[in-house]
């Protein structure tokens, strides 16, 4: 530069400027000043740093492919992705269908070659959606592969860009940074499994008006799990813990999982400010005969001799309630039997979510489903009566239909063309996004696009599958923030792969103070922008 401004190298002068137009430096330079004069952060340096990372062209040097051990098996891999500012990394998990067909160390070395030779050959990776779909062509590239990549890409994306994963993600969804939410943690908190361990039923709670930030909530929720564990200690020996990371008790039904729930949340003064609702699995425990009936094995002998017709009582340990009569017989309950107990159980326990009720093609349940709640919601408003025993409209913030019905995102209608029609049968209102189920961000993006169109609450879910773990990677809380979802699904209170999503949600509270909580609105969030507090 000195040779150049003294005149002495004319050549090297214009070489010099050439570099610089070419990189656009000085003007990259000048808004970097500029902004600095404007904002003036504490710290300049890191501002200058941002500014000129986001103006720098995108580029992949290296891709790395590695095992992770996820619940004491290899059944996790890891991408990372060296770039020309930084490194970035994403996880994935298998199925246990895959599993069986792994090695005991999978070699990754023709994947990693593969992967590396696309992505480093110019590939413009903050465009997701066409890197990710490059991705998916590698042959015989697996689901939880595409997706660890796909995560590495959209951190990387992210900060090439200049902006928070949550922010980059809210830009690909096309909701403004005001439409973005802390969503409501729904927590797991008691399980039961079926006698082959592929059934997987469990109570989850809701927060209700008195939730006033994500961190109280998240209180309640610490002392609730505290007060289960410490209440069923010597009870039937080590408790088990299931995928979702709850306790997972020897009850025949969800009746035996209701009365335990209801009593830890009063024994824990909790019961006004969390509320119940029921994960079914009944597509798992559902089975069709020869002539399209469904019929569902939802019930079961409890596995404990000792005691085949009690129930542990959190509020005081070794003693023990005594059982439904009928609770714990064996037998199939049909459809219409199955909506009358989903039916019952809504308005004894003051449910207010049920989630995967029937099975998806038992289209003549869900007719009768939908059927029955509205009556039970026209005789409510009708007699002016609160047979709910609360004001249940006020919970989730939709007070048109008082019950939150979840569906999965895998029993979606396909969509080839992108077109926005929903569920045509049932009374489905909220859609579940397990970001595991999905081959790639992009996909899981067009589910909430979906969701948002088709009018559904959106949730945003890790794994409850009984067949897949679940990673310790804290994407889960970036996508629900960004999405605008208003509830997260981490699973319970235990376990590093569940407080990684919980702790990146505390991170962004602390990083974006302005992002409003969803709080007892968690329904109507991801359709509209609720109030700031």
């Amino acid at each position: 530069c000195r040779l150049s401004m003294e005149g002495e190298n004319l050549n090297e002068r214009k070489d010099i400027e050439d570099y610089l137009k070419l990189y656009c430096i000085e003007d990259y330079l000048d808004e970097a000043l500029n902004s600095l004069i404007l904002e003036r952060p504490k710290n300049p340096y890191k501002s200058i740093s941002q500014i000129l990372e986001s103006k720098t062209l995108p580029e992949i040097i290296d891709v790395q492919l590695y095992p992770v051990l996820v619940g004491g098996q290899l059944c996790g891999i890891r991408a990372t992705l060296i770039t020309n500012i930084a490194v970035f990394s994403g996880c994935a998990c298998y199925s246990n269908d895959t599993i069986d067909h792994l090695e005991p160390i999978k070699d990754y070395t023709v994947l990693q070659s593969a992967v590396k030779s696309l992505l480093t050959s110019g590939v413009d990776f903050t465009k997701l959606s066409k890197v990710d779909e490059l991705v998916q062509s590698i042959p015989a590239i697996n689901t939880a592969e595409t997706l660890a990549i796909s995560i590495a890409c959209c951190r990387a994306a992210a900060r090439h860009k200049g902006l928070k994963v949550y922010e980059f993600i809210a830009d690909l969804v096309g909701l403004q940074n005001n439409q973005m939410v802390i969503p409501s943690p729904i927590a797991s908190i008691v399980a039961r499994s079926g006698s082959d361990n592929k059934l997987s039923q469990e109570i989850l709670v809701f927060p209700t008006l008195r939730a006033a930030s994500f961190e109280d909530v998240l209180g309640k929720l610490l002392r609730l799990s505290h007060h289960l564990r410490t209440a069923n200690e010597g009870l039937r020996g080590p408790l088990k813990v299931s995928r979702t990371g709850c306790p997972v008790l020897d009850v025949p039904n969800v009746q035996g999982l209701l009365r335990v729930a209801k009593t830890a949340l009063a024994d824990a003064d909790l019961a006004a400010d969390l509320k119940m609702g029921v994960h079914w699995d009944s597509s798992r425990a559902a089975k069709q005969s020869p002539g399209g009936d469904f019929g569902y094995q939802l019930e079961g002998p409890s596995s404990e001799p000792a005691a085949p017709a009690a129930t542990p009582a959190v509020g005081k340990p070794g003693k023990a309630k005594p059982a439904d009569p009928g609770q714990g017989e064996q037998g199939s309950r049909s459809g219409a039997e199955l909506v009358e107990l989903v039916c019952a159980q809504w308005q004894e326990s003051e449910l207010v979510s049920v989630e995967d009720p029937l099975h998806p093609g038992d289209l003549e349940a869900l007719r009768l489903l939908k059927k029955k709640l509205h009556e039970v919601v026209q005789d409510i408003r009708l007699s002016r009566a609160d047979k709910l025993k609360y004001h249940m409209g006020g919970v989730g913030g939709d007070s048109l239909v008082p019950l939150q019905v979840v569906m999965d995102s895998s029993q979606l209608p396909r969509d080839p063309e992108g077109d926005a029609e929903g569920p045509q049968e049932g009374p489905f209102n909220a859609l579940k996004l397990r970001l595991s189920s999905c081959a790639n961000v992009s996909q899981a993006l067009h589910v909430c696009k979906r969701a948002r169109k088709m009018g559904l609450a959106l949730i945003v879910s890790c794994s409850n599958d009984p067949s897949q773990s679940e990673s310790a990677d804290g994407f889960l809380a970036d996508l629900a923030v960004g999405a605008g979802a208003g509830q997260l699904m981490a699973g319970g209170l235990c376990g590093g792969e569940h407080f990684e999503k919980y702790n990146r949600i505390l991170e962004i509270c602390q990083e974006s103070p302005s992002i409003p909580f969803a709080g007892v609105k968690f329904r109507a969030t991801s359709l509209q922008q609720p109030n700031r507090r």
